[in-house]
């Protein structure tokens, strides 16, 4: 009987063990993952404003009432242009924006 409860005993340690390394394991491994990822990334560098000379100015279609041109919210519609510079001088950029 002894060496039977001896077996149950070895069997438990070793299952509770097993669990143990695993614990260790996946503890090392978020640790290590957590700590790669702060060494690599980057601070955004970028403002997280908009300075007022970057805002392109607002153009509202004339006659777009008259016309019955509406958006889909029911503002009149406009658009915004900004003249291009260097060797963008003379080509578009087209950018069209959908908000749900």
């Amino acid at each position: 009987m002894t060496l039977h409860l001896q077996s149950i005993l070895t069997n438990h340690r070793r299952v509770w063990w097993c669990k143990f390394n695993w614990v260790v394991a996946a503890a090392v491994s978020a640790i290590f993952l957590l700590g790669f990822s702060l060494f690599f990334t980057s601070p955004n560098k970028t403002p997280h404003f908009t300075l007022l000379s970057d805002m392109v100015p607002l153009t509202l279609i004339a006659n777009a009432k008259n016309t019955g041109a509406f958006c889909l919210d029911g503002s009149l519609p406009g658009y915004h242009f900004q003249k291009g510079f260097g060797s963008g001088s003379r080509n578009w950029l087209l950018h069209i924006e959908a908000v749900n």
